[in-house]
């Protein structure tokens, strides 16, 4: 089950709101519904660390704490790289391709942040979030096949 596409419709209606706006990303409705893109990719983070401790007892991330890291000023950026690249790591990638994708969500998390939505342009923050989106669906995809082969 997919639950991305939510937070796809979300960014959808950012950017609908943004050209009924005349293509301006900066008025209220493109900035509510980035907001709420952005708390519901934080969702999906708590969910993705909740499916990981089913699966592995042993794993080593509260879901609330990792949650919660998503979404603290400054911390996100530094605990979205961590929490990602050792995710990819437990699935057998090699330490730099984790590393890669560690910094890859570090970085959209970055743009997409909401404090930061005036600071670049509002078509960056979209696909920033389209991004997140994207990288919570391989992890979900990642974390299905993981837990049918525990089964």
């Amino acid at each position: 089950m997919n639950n991305c596409w939510p937070g796809f419709f979300l960014v959808a209606l950012s950017a609908l709101a943004a050209i009924l706006y005349g293509v301006e990303y900066s008025n209220p409705f493109t900035i509510s519904f980035s907001i709420l893109a952005y708390l519901y990719w934080s969702f999906l983070v708590l969910q993705i660390h909740l499916r990981m401790r089913k699966i592995d007892n042993s794993y080593p991330f509260d879901p609330g704490d990792s949650m919660l890291g998503s979404l603290i000023p400054f911390v996100y950026i530094f605990w979205n790289a961590f929490w990602v690249s050792e995710i990819f790591k437990w699935f057998g990638q090699t330490k730099s391709k984790a590393l890669a994708y560690g910094c890859m969500v570090a970085a959209l998390s970055l743009i997409a942040y909401p404090d930061n939505l005036d600071r670049m342009p509002g078509s960056m923050n979209l696909i920033a979030l389209c991004g997140l989106f994207g990288t919570i669906a391989i992890i979900e995809r990642k974390v299905k096949s993981r837990g049918q082969s525990q089964s």
